[in-house]
């Protein structure tokens, strides 16, 4: 498989089923799209800002020879809006080029998750794995739209973007079900500044990020974990940048709710902490239920 361009440019979403193998070549070409893709970004700045250079010392040049000699400033003149157009040119393009660049930790974190989840599943196994690299605060994430409660006049917005799914099947049949969904919120509104004006404000705030993991078990091979409803909460070990927000245990499904720090929420290594010692946490409970059951069948 080879990651369509175009079709990338245009929605920025990678949704795919496919062995760890082919996914992980896949996040490889993306990471190399985006690294050209800041390169023409840079050169585009560079070139638009040499233009830049150039017609400031028209200008100035311009400024001196109308005293000197007019004809040559007349000349000058002339070429100065095509030096600005080529500038404002590049400009632009960079612009629109970075509308396509990637935060790197949108493609790092899934291979760092699949790295680790990869070691429990069988090679060849199907990963389902959904990935949006739009901005966090694009249009079509927000989730409500309000007054603010503590500022007249202001409005908030909050955005969940829920960037990670992914799906699949470990050595032992149990099924997981993983998301990643980041949360922020913007106010915005008019604001009198000391000397009477009024600006327009808009402030983005991070939320935090929240992480869901659901296991869906044998209820056979688990059914120790009818025993253990009181204890699983004490099997979570989580980082100090994250805390439980809550957690679910039936026959068949184990469901982990975590909230992480704003503070990490476009690091990788951070992230891909928290995912795993949540996998753990609830495989310390799930091995303990194993361990509980097989005793009963002695």
């Amino acid at each position: 498989m080879t990651i369509n361009l175009e079709n990338l440019r245009k929605s920025l979403i990678y949704d795919a089923i496919a062995p760890r193998q082919v996914i992980d070549r896949e996040l490889n070409e993306i990471k190399n799209i985006n690294q050209v893709i800041g390169e023409r970004q840079a050169g585009l700045i560079k070139i638009g800002w040499k233009y830049m250079k150039i017609l400031f010392g028209l200008v100035f040049i311009s400024l001196i020879m109308i005293f000197i000699v007019p004809e040559v400033t007349i000349l000058i003149w002339l070429i100065i809006p095509i030096v600005f157009a080529i500038a404002l040119f590049n400009y632009i393009q960079s612009w629109r080029q970075g509308k396509l660049s990637i935060p790197a930790y949108r493609y790092e974190l899934p291979q760092k998750i699949l790295e680790i989840i990869s070691r429990d599943m069988d090679e060849n196994a199907p990963i389902s794995l959904k990935l949006d690299f739009n901005h966090p605060t694009h249009k079509h994430k927000i989730v409500a739209k309000i007054p603010h409660p503590q500022r007249s006049g202001w409005e908030l917005k909050k955005f969940q973007d829920s960037w990670l799914q992914a799906r699949g099947k470990l050595l032992d049949k149990t099924e997981f079900k993983l998301t990643i969904v980041e949360v922020n919120h913007i106010i915005s509104g008019w604001k009198r500044s000391p000397r009477g004006k009024f600006k327009y404000k808009s402030k983005t705030k991070g939320k935090g990020v929240d992480i869901n993991l659901e296991l869906k078990y044998s209820s056979r091979k688990y059914a120790g974990i009818k025993l253990l409803q009181n204890e699983v909460q004490a099997a979570i070990q989580l980082p100090d940048f994250a805390v439980l927000n809550e957690i679910k245990v039936n026959g068949k499904n184990l469901e982990l709710s975590v909230t992480a720090s704003p503070t990490i929420a476009t690091n990788s290594v951070g992230l891909a902490e928290v995912t795993t010692m949540m996998f753990l946490s609830c495989y310390q409970i799930l091995n303990l239920a194993r361990t509980i059951s097989k005793t009963a069948e002695v």
